[in-house]
């Protein structure tokens, strides 16, 4: 937040504001390098897409701070009307800073056409309300409690946008709880264990469920590089016998080597499991890694580098185009090269594409594509 803060160009007292303006062609040759996720269609078209992303703050003291965000965009396209669309967010938060303990309250409702499911690899109208709040209690100079609990409403309306109607099943209900306690154990280490617990209540009520997951984690932060590592042992149990359970370890791994901040290498390792529309697959289990590298070339150019791999199992065998039985795997593969040139401190302008592949034993999902990207930055 303060780094938030600092951007802020409009300042008046206790209010701040900071505001960007994008404009981003967008050329859909099947892929898209933003959400790293596979293309909506296999039409082939152009056309822009235009966001305003807003943030205020209001600081009437060290100890209090109200905050704003609204992320409205609208998505243009010469030839397919049925995309051409406005997707909002607006979220609001309060924070209070007491010299032991940080307190959020926030809430938040959004209506977008996004892609947020890989499985189904389309965009998708997803509608969104939530609230909750989160906190931190500093017991000693080496020991805190992080905790949260929030709800939220996710709503797949049924229309004529989406891609398959298999989506509205995902509509549901979420409680969720965490809480963990982090103790700096050594100079540069951090270790911590916690629980989370997740009840979903969906529309379809042979989906419901809860997650519990156990974990321990350690960051240990160094002048040049960083290490963050959590593993935990997750269950979620259906309240019917229709979807199968899960029981298993998932977790993650991830390390950044910055050296003089002249280059920037992130890594990532994880195991986690996702939701799935798949016949009587409630959930699969993804395993991926990535790597990405940020090079800079002189003071305004950075250029990325990214490549993913990863695989996804299914846990019940479904029938294939052959009429045979079998579990469906699919393998990942992403790689993408991109670019951001700082024209000016106010205006920068970017370039990437990217390539996906899909290969999967059930060949009716197995895919491949590319999209090239440009944007362009105002922040006022």
């Amino acid at each position: 937040m303060l780094a938030e803060l600092e951007k802020a160009r409009f300042h008046i007292g206790p209010f701040y504001l900071l505001s960007e303006l994008e404009l981003n062609p967008l050329f859909d040759l099947g892929y898209d390098l933003n959400l790293l996720m596979p293309a909506t269609s296999e039409k082939r078209d152009w056309g822009i897409a235009v966001g305003a992303p807003l943030k205020a703050f209001f600081v009437p003291s060290k100890k209090f701070v109200m905050t704003a965000d609204a992320r409205p965009v609208y998505r243009w396209y010469l030839h397919n009307e049925e995309n051409r669309d406005l997707s909002w967010a607006y979220r609001g938060d309060i924070h209070f800073l007491f010299n032991h303990l940080y307190l959020n309250f926030h809430a938040e409702i959004a209506d977008q056409r996004l892609r947020d499911r890989l499985e189904l690899n389309n965009l998708v109208d997803r509608e969104t309300v939530s609230w909750g709040s989160a906190g931190e209690l500093t017991l000693s100079s080496r020991t805190n409690i992080n905790f949260s609990a929030a709800y939220r409403d996710i709503e797949y309306p049924d229309t004529s946008n989406q891609p398959d109607e298999s989506i509205t099943q995902l509509s549901r209900e979420e409680t969720s709880f965490h809480g963990a306690i982090r103790h700096h154990t050594f100079p540069t280490t951090w270790l911590r264990s916690g629980i989370d617990v997740t009840d979903y209540q969906f529309d379809s009520t042979a989906r419901d469920s809860q997650r519990r997951e156990v974990f321990i984690g350690a960051t240990r932060d160094r002048a040049i590089h960083d290490l963050d590592i959590q593993i935990g042992y997750l269950e979620q149990t259906h309240d019917t016998p229709d979807f199968e359970d899960f029981g298993g370890i998932v977790g993650t791994v991830q390390w950044s080597y910055h050296p003089r901040r002249r280059l920037d290498v992130r890594t990532l390792v994880e195991r986690q499991l996702e939701f799935s529309t798949f016949g009587a697959n409630s959930h699969y289990v993804l395993d991926r890694v990535q790597l990405i590298t940020v090079v800079p070339l002189g003071q305004r150019l950075k250029v990325d580098l990214q490549g993913q791999v990863g695989r996804a199992r299914y846990p019940m065998a479904e029938a294939m185009e052959d009429g045979t039985f079998a579990r469906r795997t699919d393998d990942l593969l992403f790689a993408a090269i991109g670019g951001i040139y700082q024209i000016t401190r106010q205006f920068g302008a970017g370039f990437g594409v990217g390539y996906f592949e899909r290969n999967s034993n059930f060949e009716q999902f197995s895919e491949d594509g590319i999209q090239l990207l440009l944007r362009l930055s105002l922040r006022p």
